[in-house]
């Protein structure tokens, strides 16, 4: 019988060890174990208890909106200028055509660097919730009889 239990305990110690808590897909994109996607709110409130990976979810949210910022000032700088450099006489290229080429080549590392902060959040999330798997063992009786319960996280 005590092998039974010792056999059983291993298995359900393993497969929840190889369990991920969330997913990262592409444009910070974070799905739970049921492929749900979750609200950035949702998702601060899961990594409540790991302050390290909720820094770094921040910090890759707050990269993404600078980047979203500045490719889309500069896309919209660029086509602006384009549209009046072919409708009226004005010398093309202008200076704010060369600011909105600044601003979107500005924003491609940046953007690089939030999804390398958001992967980072959800990797550290995930190591950390297997780590502390188990609560602890409870003996538990009732009048139907005895029974183990194992808190898990």
């Amino acid at each position: 019988m005590i092998k039974r239990v010792i056999c059983v305990f291993i298995m359900v110690l393993s497969v929840q060890a190889y369990c991920q808590d969330l997913v990262y897909k592409s444009g910070a994109t974070i799905l739970n174990s049921e492929n749900q996607k979750l609200s950035p709110d949702q998702i601060r409130e899961i990594m409540a208890s790991n302050s390290e990976a909720v820094d770094l979810y921040n910090s890759g949210r707050n990269k993404k909106i600078l980047g979203d910022f500045f490719l889309f000032t500069g896309i919209g700088l660029m086509a602006e200028e384009t549209i009046r450099g072919l409708t009226s006489d004005i010398d093309f290229p202008t200076t704010l055509f060369y600011a909105g080429v600044a601003a979107t080549i500005v924003a491609l590392p940046i953007r690089i660097g939030y999804k390398k902060r958001m992967r980072s959040a959800v990797a550290g999330y995930n190591n950390k919730s297997t780590a502390s798997l188990f609560n602890g063992v409870i003996v538990i009786g009732n009048r139907n009889g005895i029974g183990f319960c194992l808190n898990v996280n």
